[in-house]
């Protein structure tokens, strides 16, 4: 990558280290962002793979400074051909100077350094001399009782170990990671994640999620907490209330904290795997976006509330609320001046809105399961909706009071970027549940819906009956889980399925929807505001969902695209059939008459303008 072109006043992608040879990967950067130097340390992050590089039997290495480290490579997704598309990395990265970036080149093979290869320390024994318990004094329980609880976290996750029943997302020589959700009152319950590292210390993440639903209890709860590691109190919460479907998190352990390590990745290289869009790295972001003028990501995290449990870290609230907001788009902008620049403080705010994702109410756990949240594959639960008008609905419904209004035609990208740059789980968990609700929140009826090719589906959320910013913000939430879950796991078989069938849905009505539309072919109809017209621009926002669709591999996204290309580029470039191309980018056209004699508006045929000439005229 090159900074040649970047203007003054803008912050460019970092220049990371290159493969020159055959073994090698991919590079990127450590950044110490401090005035004081970083202790060597292990240090774990994603790392997305070209098809092709990296097969699941390799073992991997980082050169730092000349020194060659081992890599633990645990694979999550794997790509067609069978070779590693994602995984987390962990490696033992050596002191770090103050104000410094290092560079690090990830190859296949190599002899690492002597003693980096050793097994971590069991973390069933590393459990057995490490204390950590929290403290929970709840005052106010909608669906349990109050009073103090004192969960033992480190022997309920030892005990979860020994019996099976624990999720391990890092097992190797340098980590192990282990992830308990423990029950506590009512909807609350704690999920521990706890990592033990080769070199004898500990991290962990404990999420108090008050979010299991469809329970006879559940509801909102007010406690505070207090968390001791090894007979010391390291943590406190002073009251705190949690409507149901909200959670928080706070990381502890005997780990030294890694704030102020950024970890600079190879953005062209990660977009050429169609892990992300393609973004134009070579001008940069401005600056001032992340450190200058008024209301800048630097001044925000240094702000009072950032980071606080249940916070909103910058993340609009009320979702829908239009206009030009910066949370709205293929991702976030504050995702997008992330994968850009690298830059340490924009990869700050964006993990801060990741965090705080936790804080919207759409957190539907199922209690029943190991680790899912409520969607309409749930047994039982194909006809779920969580609005508040929903019949089948949440045993509990959502509180009009959280401060929050949740919306899926404006959802915002808050956790996509964040797993895939970073490995961590929580993140997973977020996008999961988000995706979720994306499916749970759509009435029942018109996600129950039968293709042109007489196949019945259940999941569908671009279907023609809601609007077409929403089916798009939807579908590229559950993609977004589909394709960065783990193989082999519930969610990413749940939300494949449900991307499948989305897309095989669209491909079986494009035979239809061509003659519907006629000359203008190629636009999903949708539920609007005015009758008779449709908004090309939210038909370029689902376009821009199913290019992500096709670049993660999906064949029939590609058909689709294709299709709609007619429409898409068709309106500029329609002078001759009789369409302005000034015309192209107009806020709303009329596709149809709204006069129809049936009254069935799009749903008759015959209602449909047919030619671009009509439209114009229209």
């Amino acid at each position: 990558m090159s900074t040649t072109l970047t203007p003054t006043g803008f912050t460019a992608a970092p220049v990371v280290p290159q493969a020159d040879s055959a073994d090698q990967i991919v590079g990127l950067n450590l950044q110490n962002t401090s005035n004081t130097a970083l202790a060597a340390q292990p240090t774990t992050f994603g790392e997305t793979f070209k098809a092709g590089a990296v097969k699941s039997t390799d073992h991997l290495t980082a050169t730092i400074n000349g020194q060659v480290y081992a890599v633990q490579m645990d694979a999550k997704t794997f790509n067609p051909d069978g070779s590693v598309a994602m995984a987390v990395l962990t490696v033992d990265a050596p002191e770090l100077p103050a104000n410094s970036t290092t560079g690090v080149m990830l190859s296949v093979g190599g002899t690492p350094n002597a003693g980096l290869s050793a097994l971590a320390a069991n973390l069933v024994s590393a459990l057995q001399h490490y204390s950590l318990t929290a403290t929970l004094d709840i005052t106010a329980n909608d669906g349990g009782a109050t009073g103090t609880q004192t969960i033992n976290v480190a022997q309920d996750v030892a005990a979860a170990l020994k019996a099976g029943s624990a999720t391990m997302w890092l097992n190797g020589p340098l980590a192990q990671e282990a992830i308990v959700s423990i029950p506590v009152s009512g909807s609350l319950r704690i999920e521990a994640d706890v990592t033990a590292y080769a070199n004898g210390t500990i991290a962990a993440n404990l999420q108090f999620n008050n979010d299991a639903a469809m329970q006879a209890a559940g509801g909102t709860i007010t406690y505070s907490t207090s968390i001791v590691q090894n007979g010391a109190t390291i943590a406190t919460q002073p009251s705190l209330t949690q409507y149901q479907y909200q959670d928080w998190s706070t990381t502890v352990g005997t780990a030294p904290a890694a704030g102020a390590l950024n970890i600079q990745h190879d953005v062209g290289y990660l977009e050429a795997t169609g892990a992300v869009q393609n973004y134009d790295t070579q001008y940069g972001v401005s600056s001032s976006l992340i450190a200058g003028g008024n209301n800048n990501e630097a001044s925000q995290i240094s702000a009072p509330g950032w980071n606080a449990p249940l916070g909103v870290d910058g993340i609009t609230q009320y979702m829908p609320g239009v206009g030009g907001r910066g949370d709205i788009g293929p991702t976030t902008s504050y995702n997008a001046t992330w994968l850009i620049s690298q830059n340490a403080t924009a990869a700050t705010y964006a993990l801060g809105q990741a965090k705080e994702a936790g804080s919207i109410p759409w957190h539907f756990f199922d209690p029943n399961s190991t680790g899912q949240f409520l969607t309409p594959g749930t047994p039982g639960e194909v006809n779920i909706w969580t609005d508040p008008r929903g019949n089948p609905g949440l045993t509990q419904a959502v509180s009009n009071a959280t401060g929050w209004a949740t919306d899926q035609a404006h959802q915002p990208d808050l956790s996509y970027v964040a797993y895939l740059q970073t490995g961590n789980v929580q993140y997973l968990e977020q996008l999961n549940a988000q995706a979720a609700f994306s499916l749970d929140n759509q009435w029942n009826p018109t996600r129950q819906v039968t293709g042109a090719n007489g196949i019945s589906y259940t999941d569908i959320i671009v279907n023609g009956g809601e609007q077409v910013r929403g089916s798009a913000w939807s579908l590229r939430s559950i993609q977004e889980a589909a394709a960065a879950n783990p193989a082999g796991s519930q969610a990413k078989t749940y939300f494949t399925q449900v991307v499948n069938d989305n897309y095989a849905y669209l491909v079986s009505m494009i035979p239809t929807w061509t003659q519907d539309e006629g000359q203008a072919y190629g636009y999903l109809i949708g539920s609007y505001g005015n009758i008779g017209q449709m908004a090309p621009w939210q038909q370029d926002y689902l376009a821009s969902t199913i290019v992500q669709g096709a670049e993660l591999g999906n064949q029939n996204a590609v058909t689709f695209l294709k299709w709609e290309s007619n429409f898409l580029v068709g309106r500029f470039f329609a002078d001759t059939q009789g369409f302005s191309p000034v015309d192209g980018i107009t806020y709303n056209l009329n596709y149809f008459n709204p006069n129809d004699a049936s009254g069935q508006g799009p749903a008759n045929s015959a209602a449909f303008i047919k030619t671009w000439a009509g439209i114009e005229q229209a």
